[in-house]
């Protein structure tokens, strides 16, 4: 009984942690503030025309955070990343619902997201803090 709590316990210890290293590795953990959203060349916000402000918090932990003006607004696990050998851009995805997975790329300078805070734009955040 012992060894199956043992086994057990190391198995989630694991699997908490399953993308500590790699989130360390590409270091993409900290919190981005978004800047601007582009829809194609002639359409763009950028947060001086902005009334609120926007935030994504990316967690060693393996947890990513949306946040508007400071407040909480959803946090999700992140259930795989991927980095790219063309271009080193890394794709973290991460689970919404049981059938619903949202991404963001992060290029080596912004981490982008085709849908928060503006639908159907490029949103780019910059990181702020480690």
């Amino acid at each position: 009984m012992r060894i199956l709590i043992c086994i057990l316990t190391l198995f989630m210890i694991s699997a908490c942690s399953k993308y500590k290293s790699e989130i360390e590795d590409y270091g993409i953990s900290g919190d981005y503030e978004w800047y601007y959203s582009l829809d194609g060349p002639v359409n763009s916000i950028s947060y001086e025309q902005s009334e609120n402000q926007f935030g994504i918090r990316l967690k060693e932990s393996g947890k990513v955070s949306f946040y508007e003006n400071g407040e909480l607004l959803d946090r999700y696990k992140i259930v795989d990343l991927e980095k790219y050998e063309t271009t080193d851009d890394i794709k973290v995805t991460y689970k919404i619902d049981k059938f619903k997975r949202g991404e963001l790329i992060f290029d080596g300078k912004d981490l982008v997201h085709s849908d928060w805070p503006f639908e159907s734009m490029t949103n780019k955040f910059l990181k702020v803090s480690e």
